[in-house]
């Protein structure tokens, strides 16, 4: 069965597009298409790299945007040409492991009860060094997986694999600058489709510092914050308010506040709490962490998520 790629290029090192690439040529599963659209028409040295690639090997199709209009449209402009029955993601800057697609076809092929895989990671620097191996996620039960995203997203976009027919029924992605991959999973739980997270490592994933959670990680939460407001919408009414002015409208409502460093600050003090070996070593941190209104609420979280690992459920 083929699997279409579905990958955006837009202000990539050309040796991480070139290393992306290679993963998915090399791949061990042969029978792919790489769908790769340009959203950055101003860099000629991605475009003329990205015709290099598509001259030299058949299986890749690409388009360039005469304006850029962001990951969410740009993936669903590459959709429109995809002819395969599972669909792929990923990203210009990240690493397939080799057996990756292999893997994760023979799953989907095996179990016909879910939509979706996503896989574990490693992480690489801009150098493209390991600098870690994802092992925070211990998903018990598929009841745990649910829960879990219902406090955060912790799925890694580009480790995606999905049915054609789950991207058709949620007609793509929406138009969100960032976090549209946690828009999807939700509306794809809110549909009734069952996502699946394997604890194999597939892919490396590169931590860039220009990264739009390192550069923009307040803005994000308040768009992450917006989408579990849907998302329980959804639950309750069948249906959410989502449009982009009702979006606008709440993240400038939220950066009117000017609750960004205090938001910063709460993630220095949560990681503190979490990294401290002794419980007296917690105290400080966890003092810090109540009387900040953005740690309060990681806090919560934080437990929530560790109370679903002890408490678990039915598959």
């Amino acid at each position: 069965m083929k699997i279409s790629v579905l990958m955006t290029v837009y202000n990539e090192n050309l040796e991480w597009v070139k290393q992306s690439l290679d993963s998915l040529l090399n791949q061990t599963y042969k029978d792919i298409e790489i769908i790769v659209v340009i959203d950055n028409p101003e860099d000629k040295a991605l475009l003329d790299l990205i015709i290099k690639y598509s001259n030299d090997n058949f299986c890749i199709k690409y388009l360039q945007n005469q304006n850029n209009l962001g990951l969410a449209l740009s993936l669903n402009k590459a959709f429109k040409l995809a002819t395969g029955y599972y669909i792929a993601r990923m990203d210009a800057d990240d690493v397939n492991m080799l057996n990756r697609f292999e893997t994760q076809v023979a799953f989907l092929n095996q179990n016909p009860q879910y939509d979706l895989i996503s896989s574990s990671c490693n992480y690489i620097n801009e150098d493209s060094a390991i600098i870690g191996t994802r092992k925070d996620k211990k998903i018990n039960s598929y009841n745990q997986l649910v829960k879990n995203l219902e406090v955060q997203n912790f799925l890694i976009h580009p480790s995606w694999m999905m049915r054609r027919s789950l991207f058709e029924e949620l007609n793509g992605y929406r138009n969100f600058e960032c976090s549209q991959d946690y828009d999807f999973i939700l509306r794809a739980l809110t549909r009734g489709f069952k996502i699946y997270y394997s604890d194999d490592v597939l892919i490396n994933y590169r931590i860039r510092d220009s990264s739009i959670s390192v550069s923009k990680g307040y803005r994000q939460h308040i768009i992450a914050k917006y989408i579990l407001k849907c998302y329980f919408e959804r639950k309750t009414n069948g249906n959410d308010d989502f449009t982009l002015e009702n979006l606008t409208y709440h993240v400038n409502e939220e950066l009117s506040n000017k609750n960004e460093v205090l938001f910063i600050e709460s993630k220095k003090y949560l990681s503190e709490f979490k990294n401290a070996h002794k419980k007296t070593d917690k105290l400080l941190p966890l003092f810090k962490l109540i009387f900040n209104p953005f740690g309060r609420e990681q806090l919560l979280n934080f437990l929530k998520l560790r109370k679903n690992e002890k408490v678990g459920g039915l598959i």
